[in-house]
């Protein structure tokens, strides 16, 4: 692979409130001449062990915070001296983030000894954030809240650190969302540093090396900058001045005083500028503002769904129009009903008129009987005697059936009268009854 070329800055400001400077960095273009040199926007070839960033927030008051973050960067400068850089470290990632982390914890040391012998500095602590770029690798360590990017024109910019930090805890554990993270009152309280004497450092690393890529920025910062302006705000200038990494820092420092610029203000930086194969990508710790462009989807894709979610309008329209509107039978239904009725009351007449005319038949069929009994009283009782009825021949017929007519015309017994009516009557109530149906800790 060709040896990667990059260009790189670093700068420091006080900010619009603070009157002493707090924070602390330290580049080098190359880690194997020992001389922590660099020169702005000047072009350079990575050594095969590779260039560091570092950078330090110093906190504790007065002078203190400042001494702290100097006592950082030293040690840092002294466990990557040339000589100490064996193959041994640069094996492979688990050694390297494992050195890195060493380096850590030794200037957590180095600075709780500083205050051990110097009352006026107890208390003291620092941030400490570090990037070691080896081929085409960036190794990142960190404690404290001091951050760590990347950004890519593709992707746009990506945290690669997580902070040590209340408000990040909370944010862990889904009680506060990103978006409200950065106006939280409580933003400054930080959980890890370098120089706790409760505490020994416990420093974060990326798990796996970031790839590099053609035109990847770099960027290391303090919260001087991160918690000024949002990262919205610092990808979008980092866009408008990519060329140059001087001009890049000059401009995020304006726009940290447009935030309020009311803490130091650190910034490294260091641009890729070979193409080195690797695709830039997102890495599973973090998240990123700008995601990957996705490939244009076809005209007739995009015509096809519209369509389809149209008609489906349309046909749930339709379906609960109907639901909402009364059914009506429909009209073969409404004749077959009307016939049924129709045939109903016809059916009821008649019934009735039957029951008339068997009531007559009756009292006509009782009248001929009467007719043709013989009634005898004895003893105040009535006691029928039947008699045969007359012989009656063919030629005699005619005649008889008069006699009979007229006799049942005649005679109209009480009692076969009672029994029509009551016939009658009992035929109503069955009719009717038919009817009648129903259903922890704080910066300065």
């Amino acid at each position: 692979m060709e040896k990667i070329k990059f260009i790189m800055a670093a700068k420091t400001d006080v900010g619009l409130e603070r009157t002493n400077n707090e924070d602390n960095f330290q580049v080098t273009s190359n880690l194997e001449d020992n001389q922590w040199t660099w020169l702005n926007d000047e072009q350079c070839t990575l050594s095969e062990k590779g260039i560091l960033l570092a950078v330090a927030d110093g906190m504790g008051g007065m002078n203190a915070g400042e001494v702290a973050s100097e006592i950082a960067i030293n040690t840092i400068k002294d466990y990557f001296k040339e000589d100490k850089l064996t193959k041994d470290v640069l094996k492979n990632t688990d050694s390297i983030n494992k050195y890195m982390k060493t380096a850590i914890v030794a200037a957590d040391l180095c600075i709780k000894q500083a205050g051990h012998h110097n009352p006026d500095l107890s208390g003291m602590g620092t941030t400490i954030v570090l990037a070691w770029i080896i081929k085409d690798n960036l190794y990142v360590a960190w404690c404290g809240d001091s951050r760590a990017y990347v950004y890519n024109p593709e992707i746009g910019l990506n945290q690669l650190s997580k902070d040590h930090s209340y408000v990040q805890k909370l944010v862990d554990e889904g009680k506060l969302s990103k978006e409200n993270a950065f106006d939280h009152p409580n933003s400054n309280i930080i959980t890890r540093s370098l120089g706790d004497v409760n505490h020994t450092a416990v420093p974060d690393c990326l798990n796996t090396p970031y790839k590099l890529c053609k035109d990847d920025i770099v960027m290391l910062c303090t919260d001087g900058l991160s918690g000024m302006i949002r990262d919205e705000q610092i990808q979008s200038i980092i866009e408008e001045n990519q060329s140059s990494m001087s001009n890049c820092i000059d401009a995020l420092i304006q726009g940290a005083y447009g935030g309020g610029g009311a803490d130091n203000i650190t910034i490294a930086l260091c641009k890729i500028l070979t193409d080195t194969s690797n695709k830039p990508v997102m890495l599973k710790q973090t998240a990123s503002i700008k995601q990957p462009k996705k490939s244009k989807v076809k005209l007739w894709v995009i015509l096809a769904c519209l369509v389809g979610v149209l008609v489906g309008l349309a046909v749930g329209y339709i379906y609960f129009s109907q639901m909402s509107t009364p059914k009506q039978p429909s009209k073969p239904l409404q004749e077959k009903t009307n016939t049924a009725t129709k045939h109903f009351g016809h059916t009821k007449e008649a019934n009735s008129t039957d029951r008339k005319n068997t009531s007559v038949k009756t009292a006509d069929k009782q009248k001929l009987n009467t007719a043709n009994k013989q009634k005898t009283v004895t003893g105040g009782k009535s006691a029928i005697k039947v008699t045969k009825p007359a012989s009656v021949n063919t030629d005699n017929n005619t005649e008889n059936a008069s006699q009979q007519e007229n006799t049942s015309k005649t005679v109209t017994p009480v009692p076969a009268t009672k029994k029509v009516t009551t016939t009658v009557q009992q035929g109503a109530t069955q009719n009717t009854n038919k009817k009648t149906t129903t259903p922890v800790k704080k910066k300065q």
